[in-house]
């Protein structure tokens, strides 16, 4: 999230902090690697020098594929011939092959051939153990693509496969490998790695994190009746955590003096709508006001007027019974 330029000298200078701690843009140094994350890293760098096999990596939105990948490039990159590719929804295998050549900084190649580009990229890797092509938001790609990229991942190397491929992808990725043409080729996938949401424990480490690495040294702002707030209405999902971490800072920056709380319109709306809620399930509010979206809560609480009650009529009883005058039992079935 980006902050007016005031505003964010103000932000900055409150809390004395170096840099945004919540940015979308993430170093070295603000890189969350608790042992979820370290484990997963040593599993991509394990496939990214002996599997011969294609590795999947799947993740709901905003839930740090894209950071993931852009870490273990950094930390691979004097290591390992990279390619990372930003897919698109648009992209022909023509496509793919020339983002893919241009991430290895090799020319164009002619006429779009594959065994032009292959034989490049053994001229490139020359004996060594070969390359990795990270490929980010590959949900994005058609049947076609994929099915290209199954392909290339299958060649042949000096030591093993010559392209280790890499997919950063969201689950709906699953759906398009299940197609009958893929299915077949999806057994190419050596592994599925899950990249799971924060739970409550992880989000506090994580926001303490992003606070220190960004230069705060303090009683923090984020106590724990807070953090849980943030943790219930992101879900543990980072994107949405950077954000309401920065507005609860936010917050504090231009209410001084006020009790910390995860504030914001989207808080007070939410207790709000849960109070109404809890009118209408038990009464107070009709149907009608609660579909309303303009009732108010003072609206809602207002005592309403009374009505002459209905009268009401009477039922009439069933045969044989002791108001009637008869003396039969009767059983009820429900």
């Amino acid at each position: 999230m980006e902050w007016v330029s005031d505003e964010k000298l103000d932000y900055q200078e409150h809390f004395g902090l170096e840099r945004e701690p919540f940015s979308a843009e993430v170093d070295q140094a603000s890189f969350f690697n608790d042992s979820e994350i370290s484990q997963r890293i040593g599993m991509i760098q394990h496939y990214s020098r002996y599997s011969d096999l294609l590795l999947l990596v799947t993740g709901e939105p905003g839930s740090g594929k894209t950071t993931l990948l852009n870490h273990f490039a950094s930390l691979v990159d004097n290591e390992l011939y990279i390619s990372r590719v930003s897919a698109r929804s648009s992209m022909s295998p023509d496509d793919l092959l020339i983002a893919i050549s241009k991430g290895y900084q090799l020319p164009p190649v002619m006429d779009n051939s594959i065994h032009s580009f292959i034989r490049q990229v053994q001229e490139m890797v020359r004996g060594e153990d070969g390359a990795v092509l990270l490929v980010d938001d590959a949900h994005l790609l058609s049947a076609e693509s994929l099915t290209f990229l199954i392909k290339l991942a299958e060649v042949n190397g000096p030591h093993g496969k010559l392209l280790r491929v890499i997919l950063f992808a969201e689950p709906s990725i699953q759906q398009t490998l299940a197609q009958p043409g893929l299915v077949a080729m999806g057994e190419s996938i050596s592994h599925t790695m899950e990249l799971p949401l924060l739970d409550a424990a992880r989000t506090e480490s994580y926001i303490h994190h992003r606070m220190q690495s960004a230069g705060f040294d303090g009683d923090t702002p984020f106590t724990r009746s807070v953090v849980k707030h943030i943790y219930k209405s992101s879900h543990g999902n980072i994107a949405q955590i950077n954000q309401l971490a920065g507005e609860h800072l936010l917050y504090v920056l231009n209410n001084p003096g006020k009790s910390l709380h995860p504030t914001g319109k989207l808080y007070i709306k939410a207790i709000a709508a849960m109070l109404l809620l809890a009118l209408a399930v038990t009464g107070f509010l009709s149907r009608e006001q609660w579909l309303n979206s303009e009732t108010t809560i003072a609206e809602a609480l207002a005592p309403r007027p009374t009505q002459d009650p209905q009268p009401k009529t009477p039922m009439p009883l069933p045969p044989g019974s002791a108001a009637d005058g008869g003396n039969r039992a009767h059983r009820i079935v429900v």
